[in-house]
């Protein structure tokens, strides 16, 4: 006959209230050092967030300034033709022409082709007809072009309109369309990085210029400092004056001030050279000595730049 035993019972006893308190304290540690490591990691988070967003702003400003300045100085094509027959002269006569594209005062057209062809240069223009001096005949639709060589100062450093360190002049048909543009950034310093730097996209013959759009702020630069730095000095050839490298540097300063428990707001300095290629080409032709072949300044342009907004 088999016996049943009982198992034999054990001891229980429950967390004791030091166990306890010693037990929350470690939790309250490990949850407290989880709790910093997560505070450094958004801490990082919105700095490098406000650093790239300040970097975007730079990059944009810095790509529409190479976009420009790779055009400054481009004479524009001409490609046209007479629209009526012309007779030769020792004295100016007005014709009309298929189009007056990338025609302005002071620039030198080629009319015709072979023994016709002559260089003509425009004393006046409307949007059907050129006026010079036309000393051969020519034919209906004879072809009118024009020679590209740049038009030397792209980025403008007269004694009447000069490029600072806080204004830079750009001028040529910078949408490759005909027309002339005159481009002027400038740059406003204001106190705790509160600086702008706009841009404003005018016709060069207008006679007041579009207000600018803003494609930089929060800049830190000064006043005296400026952006704009003109290294090696503009070089003086004959009547022109060549603007062949410049550089532009800027300060910025994040977006927000959510980091300064952490130190304060974030800064980046910028710093990009630029070799304007076509006024560089000017400038290599007029060392050469053929600075005669070069556009001179574009007729009630240099002299009456569009008028500030």
């Amino acid at each position: 006959m088999t016996t049943l035993r009982k198992p034999a019972k054990r001891s229980v006893r429950g967390v004791s209230v030091l166990e306890l308190m010693v037990s929350m304290a470690i939790l309250t540690v490990i949850m407290g050092a989880m709790f910093t490591f997560l505070s450094k990691l958004q801490q990082r988070y919105n700095t490098t967030s406000r650093q790239a967003t300040m970097n975007q702003m730079g990059r944009t400003a810095f790509e529409l300034l190479a976009i420009d300045l790779g055009q400054a100085g481009y004479p524009g094509e001409v490609n046209t033709t007479t629209s009526a027959a012309i007779t030769g002269s020792n004295t100016a006569q007005t014709v009309t022409v298929a189009s007056t594209a990338g025609m302005f005062v002071n620039r030198v057209v080629l009319v015709d082709t072979g023994v016709n062809q002559e260089a003509v240069r425009i004393t006046a223009k409307t949007s059907t007809s050129i006026t010079g001096l036309f000393k051969m005949s020519h034919a209906t639709g004879a072809p009118i072009t024009a020679s590209m060589n740049p038009y030397s100062q792209g980025v403008l450093n007269t004694a009447s309109y000069s490029s600072t360190s806080s204004t830079l002049r750009i001028m040529g048909d910078l949408l490759a369309d005909g027309s002339l543009r005159y481009i002027e950034y400038r740059f406003t310093a204001g106190a705790n990085c509160t600086g702008t730097l706009v841009r404003s996209d005018t016709d060069a013959f207008a006679t007041t210029q579009r207000a600018g759009v803003t494609v930089a702020e929060r800049i830190c630069n000064t006043a005296t400092q400026g952006v704009f730095a003109y290294v090696p000095a503009p070089t003086e050839l004959g009547e022109f004056i060549f603007v062949t490298d410049l550089t532009v540097s800027m300060t910025m300063q994040t977006q927000t001030n959510i980091e300064r428990s952490a130190g304060g707001a974030s800064e980046v300095t910028v710093v990009q050279t630029y070799s304007p290629r076509n006024v560089n080409f000017a400038f290599l032709l007029s060392q050469d000595g053929l600075q005669t072949i070069l556009p001179v300044a574009p007729g009630a342009v240099l002299t009456t730049l569009p008028a500030a907004p």
